[in-house]
């Protein structure tokens, strides 16, 4: 029996060095906070796990070798996954496998993609090390050990002590515990579907448009979405940290906008709306905040609708894999002419779980040439700046550019645009062209807050590229104006689907026809909050091309919301020269962005009231910003010193 409770300690020994070596190698990701008698606890359970594995292949023992060595086979590979999946959650997120997370675990084509991505030699042979370790941690040969008379009860009892020890902290406490006890958490609630309630993105009738007389019509409108594409090494982003050549990581690019620059207008202080993919994209689509109901998010009208009420053939391409965010069913009843994405090609993935953009690319061309004169609307999403950033490419020679992946990914996008607007070019449409670019959220390879990106609100993480490029007979022209005086105002990419509205003329249709079944279903088809007033889209972004723009704005980022759960609720916000971030372990802060660019001095303490009022108002008057904020300041009175 002694020999038995000494070699269940080898499991506890295993989790309390991974977690520190974890947080050693990766001290900037953040992750929970500590606290002794919690952590005690979780080791508590993780050696209840131990014992309770051990046990059970000394009782296999009796019966021949070969069920005690599967045993062993088995329970190395549940421990191998275990500190495998918590080794990327932590190395990327910041934070140890949460129930939310277990469905990318079991999405075969997800884990597949990955192992294509980080696989190797290497890591392999990491997973056959780690796996043999926790093998011979058990040691399924020898004789048995105890009797069962007196392992059967213990083991009972170590079973229902650890369940009712693991039961005794749930994750949301943010408390840090050992990862395999989180791991087993986490599977136990998600396979209990003990989880938060969250309403996953759907097909949806929405609000029905209608163009004006009077809207410019270039004859294409090219909306580009970069996939985690900050400031960094953008030449033409002013305060952007540099790496490597003088024009940064696009220099075609910037080559383009120096010569051009009467045609291009690039935002200077431009943030995204959420610092997760799947509600940032669905926000950018639908126009609609992320702090909105999803009710709102499934009525509202979104970048096709309009783009097919102004008259446009509709293409999405992108080299991403749509089903993982449920974006492949959100997207099922748009107007969509062609939808080209990871799904439907046989190309294998480049990069995370995204294929080479310059596929994309060429199917961009194809489209462009077999339509020649047809009016095109094109919403280009890419994936090369996705962790761990594409620094390879068949179509391109990546070797020799300086800096880091991020670079090397920057310039392979750089080589595809170009190649798009060659493209548009060859074609003779680049001149009508309207060009809009973005980003769903930004991204720092080396960032200077302790944390990870999915829960940073700081401008690291939330200032984006967003730049117009207009028609060049639109120099001049009122919407020109517009753009120039919006240069240095904060901007947003939900912005984008009011500023296309506005540059089309188009309003709502109140005369639409209305389904049979929408109709049975209501008398009102759409709900209260997708009402319009004065012929209005009640949108919360605003139009780029609108020469006077509200100076009491204030952008929100906020990535937990109806459709988006995450282990611990934040959100970022700007007003004027001011940031605000409210994230559990870091508590409050307030930044002046113009003298304090790198937001390295919280001076919430010292701000006056005229500052605050409309970060609180902006607060109070939203149900999810409100939520988040009540919830901190009770926590606040809980564990004073937060701050």
């Amino acid at each position: 029996m002694k020999k038995l409770l000494l070699q269940s300690l080898a499991l506890p020994a295993v989790q309390i060095f991974f977690d520190l070596a974890m947080r050693a190698l990766w001290v900037s990701k953040g992750g929970s906070k500590w606290r002794l008698a919690v952590y005690l606890t979780g080791l508590f359970a993780c050696w209840a796990l131990s014992f309770v594995f051990v046990a059970t292949v000394s009782l296999l023992r009796r019966t021949g070798p070969w069920p005690a060595r599967i045993a062993a086979g088995a329970f190395a590979v549940f421990h191998t996954g275990m500190l495998t999946s918590n080794f990327f959650m932590f190395r990327f997120f910041g934070e140890y496998v949460f129930p939310g997370s277990i469905a990318f675990l079991f999405d075969k084509a997800y884990l597949a993609d990955y192992v294509r991505t980080f696989g190797g030699v290497g890591p392999v042979a990491a997973l056959l090390a780690i796996w043999a370790a926790f093998f011979l941690c058990v040691r399924p040969w020898g004789k048995p050990s105890g009797h069962p008379l007196l392992i059967l009860p213990l083991l009972a009892v170590v079973a229902v002590t650890g369940v009712m020890a693991l039961n005794s902290n749930d994750k949301k406490s943010e408390f840090r515990m050992p990862p395999d006890v989180v791991g087993v958490e986490s599977l136990a609630k998600h396979f209990l579907r003990v989880r938060d309630q969250i309403w996953p993105l759907r097909p949806a009738d929405r609000l029905p448009v209608r163009a004006r007389t009077g809207g410019p019509r270039p004859s294409v409108v090219l909306l580009m979405i970069h996939e985690s594409m900050g400031t960094r090494s953008l030449a033409f982003i002013e305060g952007a940290r540099m790496h490597g050549g003088p024009l940064g990581g696009m220099p075609r690019l910037a080559n383009r906008m120096r010569r051009d620059s009467a045609d291009f207008f690039v935002m200077q202080r431009a943030y995204t709306n959420a610092v997760a993919t799947q509600v940032s994209m669905a926000s950018i689509f639908s126009g609609v905040s992320p702090e909105e109901s999803q009710r709102k998010l499934h009525c509202m009208p979104m970048l096709w609708d309009l783009a097919k009420a102004a008259g446009y053939k509709t293409a999405y391409f992108t080299s991403q894999r749509l089903r993982w965010a449920t974006l492949s069913d959100f997207l099922l009843k748009e107007p969509l002419d062609t939808l080209v994405s990871r799904e439907n090609t046989d190309f294998p993935p480049a990069n995370d779980m995204g294929i080479d953009d310059f596929h994309i690319v060429h199917s961009i061309e194809t489209w462009l040439a077999s339509h020649p004169d047809e009016p095109l609307f094109i919403v280009w999403n890419t994936n090369a700046m996705h962790v761990p950033h594409q620094e390879t490419s068949e179509f391109v020679d990546l070797s020799q550019v300086t800096g880091g992946r991020y670079e090397k990914a920057l310039y392979l996008l750089d080589t595809a645009l170009a190649q798009v607007f060659g493209a548009l070019e060859k074609s003779g449409r680049m001149e009508d062209a309207l060009i809009l670019s973005t980003a769903d959220h930004g991204e720092e390879p080396e960032p200077t807050h302790a944390l990870a990106r999915i829960n940073s609100y700081y401008d690291e993480f939330t200032r984006i590229p967003l730049w117009v490029r207009l028609p060049r007979s639109m120099r001049g022209s009122a919407p020109a104006r517009a753009l120039r005086d919006r240069l240095h105002t904060p901007v947003a990419n939900i912005d984008l689907v009011a500023s296309l509205a506005a540059y089309w003329n188009l309003v709502p249709d109140r005369n639409a026809p209305v389904s049979k079944k929408s109709a049975s279903r209501s008398r009102n088809k759409f709900p209260e909050m997708c009402s319009v007033a004065n012929g209005r889209f009640p949108w919360l972004g605003e139009s780029l091309f609108d020469r006077n723009p509200p100076t009491d704005r204030v952008l929100v980022a906020l990535s937990t919301n109806d459709i988006r759960h995450w282990d611990g609720d934040g959100f970022g916000l700007v007003h004027g020269p001011w940031r605000m971030v409210l994230w559990p372990d870091s508590g409050r802060a307030l930044y002046n962005i113009d003298t304090d660019p790198q937001q390295a001095h919280n001076v919430l303490a010292t701000a006056p009231d005229s500052v605050m009022a409309p970060f609180e108002q902006r607060i109070k008057g939203s149900r999810w910003l409100n939520k988040i904020y009540t919830h901190h300041r009770k926590r606040e009175t809980v564990e004073p010193g937060n701050e």
